[in-house]
């Protein structure tokens, strides 16, 4: 799904290895309902999927799993990543200006020239590189 148009979408699944390369997910909810967690936290997982260059900008992303993602060059400007998991993650060259990582886990991350650092809310470098 190169390029795909997800825009405003409300996505809640499983895409591992996903091939998400340039795609548009501008405002996409891909946040826990939390009043249906009967079965677990469910949640956006994107573990070592592809996601350079992707808009992400002002996307819900709160308890997403997105380790060893690569993120590089997407844009997160503004998104919400209250205790996303970015374990491992490949953030190089991605705009994180003005988002919110509350509790995020950026441990072992590649955060090097992400743009924005200094306006992201809750941001914890601890671990990354």
């Amino acid at each position: 799904m190169v390029r795909a148009n997800l825009r405003g979408a409300r996505l809640v699944s499983r895409l591992g290895y996903a091939e998400l390369r340039g795609a548009n997910l501008a405002g996409a909810r891909m946040i826990a309902d939390m009043k249906n967690q009967s079965m677990g936290l469910m949640r956006a997982e994107f573990p070592s999927a592809n996601l350079s260059g992707a808009n992400l900008e002002g996307a819900e992303l709160g308890n997403a799993l997105l380790r060893f993602t690569d993120l590089s060059g997407a844009n997160l400007a503004g998104a919400y990543l209250y205790r996303a998991d970015f374990i491992g993650a490949n953030l190089a060259g991605a705009d994180i200006t003005g988002a919110d990582a509350t509790e995020a886990n950026f441990e072992a991350a590649r955060i090097a020239g992400a743009k924005g650092l200094e306006s992201a809310r809750g941001l914890n470098r601890t671990g990354s590189r």
